[in-house]
């Protein structure tokens, strides 16, 4: 029993389960010895592996007290049994003292341990700390820094913004100021121009004694924009007269209608009838001509279509007039009656619009080439318009 104090595997097991070993009554290493299997098996902090050493421990220290007390007390009969002294309680003293010394020292080391096991496990959780706050420190800085390129990006991108504004904003107020300079200089200009067309008209008036002057203004139309007075077929029965001689006698016609074109104050009424008073007979041959070449070639008939289209073509530039329905020449060759009636109508009616008192009043017209930039609004260089006196 004394050689258990000694024992390396139970007094390590006893100072590392000493609190275990207390509840199971065990106060002592000596009293190690005396557990059973099932009390061995019960301490559930100890592994199989340290309860393994200590079943065997107790096995070989309960095998030689088992066999020390044989040899001690044998069994005789006949031989009297000599009593066992105990030895006196000084020379226990020293041992028993040692192994105390030797507890003691094992319970500081172990405290030792856990204590730099303690440390040691401290160390760790502050190095751990010390990682995250580190990690944390720098996903905060790099927000900011993301944050800081978002906002100067975002910044730029404004002042971008801005300055595209403004500079659009200057184009637009040096474009306005332009044309503001345009109109200004063309307000003056047709100012000067109806003020000289104003004193020619009225010394030209003066000079031929006439008591009033009538002055009709300027403006600007853009080419081949106007519509026609009439229509092709729905308005025939307008000018029953004009029906008539497009019907029997177009040369006569036609020639009427070249001369209300080139001359309308060459008749008596200033071209706003039918009259054949001032016509051309060059024009009512030139007619006949064509009629005559289409009797020897139906080809030829278009010809004469293509040559009265152009006759249509020169009304049209004259008074600024679409082209409808379709070609000029394709009209004159699938109606010819009705194109030139519907040509000596709107002569007509251009006339009495143009030349309303030509005979009670000076009219002096103003032959404009070329219209002001501000008038005529076309992608291009300006086009070359007419001047229409109302």
């Amino acid at each position: 029993m004394s050689d258990a104090k000694d024992d390396p595997t139970l007094l390590a097991l006893f100072s590392k389960y000493k609190s275990d070993l207390d509840a199971l009554g065990v106060s002592t290493v000596e009293d190690m010895i005396l557990l059973e299997d099932s009390d061995v098996d019960g301490i559930d902090a100890m592994t199989k592996i340290e309860k393994k050493k200590l079943l065997k421990s107790i096995k070989s220290f309960n095998g030689s007290a088992d066999s020390s007390a044989e040899l001690t007390i044998p069994v005789a009969q006949s031989v009297a049994v000599m009593p066992v002294v105990a030895p006196p309680s000084s020379a226990l003293a020293p041992q028993a003292s040692a192994t105390s010394i030797e507890l003691e020292k094992l319970k500081i080391e172990a405290e030792l341990a856990q204590r730099r096991q303690d440390d040691k496990d401290k160390e760790e959780r502050r190095e751990r700390q010390e990682r995250e706050e580190r990690r944390e420190r720098e996903e905060k800085r790099e927000r900011e820094e993301k944050r800081e390129r978002e906002e100067r990006m975002m910044d730029k991108e404004q002042r971008a913004a801005h300055e595209r504004n403004m500079q659009l904003q200057q184009s637009v107020n040096t474009q306005n100021s332009q044309s503001n300079v345009q109109q200004s200089m063309h307000s003056t200009s047709t100012q000067a121009m109806q003020s000289q067309h104003l004193a020619t008209t009225q010394a030209m008036a003066g000079s031929m004694g006439h008591s009033s002057t009538f002055v009709q203004p300027v403006v600007y139309i853009a080419p081949f924009s106007l519509a026609w007075t009439s229509r092709l077929f729905e308005d025939v029965l307008q000018d029953p007269e004009a029906c008539l001689w497009g019907t029997l006698a177009p040369c006569l016609l036609y020639a009427v209608i070249k001369r209300n074109v080139l001359n309308p104050a060459a008749s008596g009424d200033n071209g706003t009838s039918l009259s054949i008073g001032g016509i051309n007979p060059c024009d009512v041959l030139t007619y006949f001509g064509n009629v005559i070449v289409d009797s020897w070639c139906c080809i030829c008939y278009g010809f004469r279509a293509r040559s009265l289209g152009n006759s249509r073509y020169g009304i049209r530039s004259k008074y600024n007039l679409v082209m409808a329905p379709c070609d000029d020449g394709q009209v004159h060759l699938f109606c010819h009656p009705c194109a030139l009636c519907q040509e000596s109508r709107e002569v007509i009616a251009r006339n009495r619009v143009l030349y309303p008192q030509a005979s009670a009043a000076v009219v002096v017209p103003t032959v404009v080439t070329q219209a002001p930039a501000a008038a005529v609004m076309v992608p291009a260089a300006p086009s070359p318009v007419m001047t229409v006196q109302i």
